[in-house]
């Protein structure tokens, strides 16, 4: 009651207000809560926010919350930095934020003023803070704690996601915002608690790093130096409390391909969106489930009983297989690895037609890339959720293409689940296109044969005046992806018209790829079928060439690349302008068999441009 009064301006208190001016009735909501690990009750006088006479349809009013992919990238980090962390709750967050416009507020009539003498019950008031249940409330408190924060330093670099850096510009904390619940990472974590609480009245906060169970945003935390595990366990079961015994059988591909057909019934909106809803925040714990929740989402604007339905037994699902989620450091250093896979992206339905999971790996399981479906440690994405149906993308398991970059820290994401080597947690349908299995099994056979390939850099001039190292994965990928297989088309001709559907949504924008592939159409007369193979067989080849240019370049500089400082970096003169430690990395990963490759160069000049 005594923060209610620091929301109003006592002084307007009126029983009429001016002409033209609307009120908002207020109410009452009184839920339970668990704080501190006990179960106390909750009052809060809110708006009717219904009443809010603006139109809101044009603004943006909701609070962004951070991307769970990221959000686990953020962890993972912070765990192999070894960093300290502590959780804590804004208290009355929008009641902190002060107010720009004026709104006025009736109080209700069971208002116990006896609380505060100086506020009278059935009042008009305006208001000098944000109220619970105005529309833009939720968006001016974070746009408000953002900016407070921003002077200790703390800096947006994704959505809800924020960190601070040193002197020398490294990042040394990092904080997650799930609105007013805080996420805290940093070497002295309690100084930076503090710090925040002089800016904000907060509850108490909690340190998370001792060893001992805690709950954040409905979820268990178990944290300890090196490990962190995530169990959404008790909200996965509440979201699946009195489903009938339909919803249990198994998911099945009709679930997934859902009839064009189907009666559109709106009334189902409310529970459709209810459901994927209840599925995207199991994500947060349980990454398989992703493409499962993008299919499904793509329902939200045109709901069916079938929709209904599936999303209903997609939640059962993730009842049956839900496990918790391990984040934990590996010894060696880390790769970040990510599966690209434009779903249906000429269509632009769902969410963008665009799918991107990430992992970090351990660098040591690469030694081998044709072999990546049987590595040890390594987990897929897809696997503990529905594998998706023949007919739509997934994500491959075994592919000498997929792009990935290196990241600092190291540590991957594993979930509790058997062994990927397993036979019964692959199913035969994740699999890479047939053009991918056969170019790997020509270059183990090119290496069996000790055959030596020449590569002429002159030959490449689409990097003419390049200065970093261009790759073209994002141009081939709409390709190779299993909705391209002839096996999903009736006839020949519907399968060509759709390859060239997707090369004239890939060249938008692209004039050298569009060039390509018109020198392969019409110059050299590729069957359009063959044309993704040509492509890549090109590109992999100027890639390599490029590669071995800029390793040769590396060896006449007055430094030895290895020698490494204690992060793996090369040791470099301090006013070099080239990024050694980004390229090195990056030649290692492009050329596992460089060995067995001879460089021809006919124009020396070529050969320096890529520096």
């Amino acid at each position: 009651m005594r923060c209610l009064c620091s929301v109003f301006d006592l002084s307007t208190q009126t029983l009429q207000t001016e002409k033209g001016v609307k009120a908002i009735t207020l109410r009452w909501v009184r839920t339970w809560k668990l704080k501190e690990g006990k179960r106390v009750t909750k009052s809060r006088l809110v708006a009717r926010g219904f009443q809010d006479s603006h139109d809101w349809s044009v603004l943006e009013t909701y609070s962004g919350i951070a991307d769970a992919s990221l959000a686990r990238v953020a962890f993972l980090w912070a765990i192999s930095k070894g960093l300290q962390a502590a959780k804590m709750d804004v208290s009355t967050a929008f009641l902190q934020v002060p107010m720009k416009n004026a709104v006025w507020l009736r109080l209700p009539s069971n208002l116990p003023v006896e609380v505060y003498s100086s506020l009278h019950a059935g009042v008009f008031v305006l208001i000098q803070r944000a109220v619970y249940s105005l529309k833009d409330a939720p968006k001016v408190y974070t746009s408000y704690f953002k900016k407070k924060v921003s002077s200790l330093g703390w800096i947006e670099i994704a959505k809800s996601i924020l960190v601070r850096k040193n002197k020398k510009g490294e990042i040394v904390a990092l904080l997650v915002m799930h609105v007013d619940d805080l996420f805290i990472f940093s070497p002295s974590v309690d100084e930076d608690v503090k710090q925040i609480q002089e800016l904000f009245d907060t509850d108490q906060p909690e340190r998370i790093d001792n060893g001992e169970l805690h709950s954040y945003v409905d979820m268990s935390i178990w944290m300890r130096p090196g490990n962190m595990l995530l169990d959404h366990s008790t909200y996965i079961e509440g979201m699946v409390k009195g489903v009938s015994e339909e919803v249990k059988k198994p998911l099945t591909e009709k679930d997934f391909l859902l009839p064009k057909t189907a009666e559109t019934d709106m009334s189902l909106q409310e529970q459709q969106q209810k459901n994927v809803g209840c599925l995207g925040w199991a994500v947060k714990t349980q990454p398989s489930l992703s493409f499962l929740f993008s299919h499904l989402s793509r329902f939200n604007s045109r709901p069916s009983h079938e929709s209904v339905l599936a999303s209903e037994k997609a939640l059962w699902h993730t009842f049956k297989t839900s496990r918790p989620l391990s984040l934990r450091c590996v010894p060696s250093l880390s790769v970040l690895l990510v599966w690209g896979d434009t779903y249906q992206l000429y269509k632009k339905e769902g969410r963008l037609g665009i799918e991107n999971l990430m992992q970090l790996v351990d660098e040591g399981e690469f030694a081998n890339l044709d072999e990546i479906g049987g590595l040890p440690t390594y987990t897929p994405i897809v696997r503990g959720g529905l594998l998706p149906p023949s007919g739509l993308s997934q994500p491959p398991a075994s592919s000498d293409r997929a792009p990935f970059v290196p990241a600092e820290g190291p540590a991957h994401p594993t979930e509790k689940s058997p062994s990927p080597s397993d036979p019964s947690s692959f199913s035969s349908d994740l699999r890479s296109s047939a053009s991918s299995h056969s170019r790997r099994r020509r270059c183990r056979r090119s290496r069996r044969s000790g055959h030596r390939k020449k590569v002429d850099i002159a030959a490449v001039p689409k990097f003419e005046g390049k200065q970093h190292i261009q790759e073209f994965a994002d141009l081939w990928a709409p390709y190779i992806r299993v909705h391209l297989k002839r096996s999903n088309f009736d006839s020949d001709q519907e399968w060509y018209d759709n390859i060239i559907l997707a090369f004239n949504h890939a060249t938008n924008g692209n004039r050298q790829f569009k060039a390509d592939i018109r020198k392969l159409r019409k110059g050299k007369k590729i069957p359009v079928e063959q044309i993704v193979d040509k492509l890549l067989e090109e590109y992999e080849s100027a890639l390599l060439a490029q590669q071995l240019a800029i390793r040769e370049r590396v060896r006449h500089f007055p430094w030895d690349i290895q020698k490494r400082d204690g992060k793996g970096r090369v040791n470099y003169p301090k006013n070099t302008e080239l990024s050694w430690p980004k390229i090195d990395n990056r030649l290692d990963h492009l050329t596992m068999d460089a060995g067995k490759i001879d460089m021809e160069v006919t124009v020396k000049e070529k050969k320096e441009m890529v520096i």
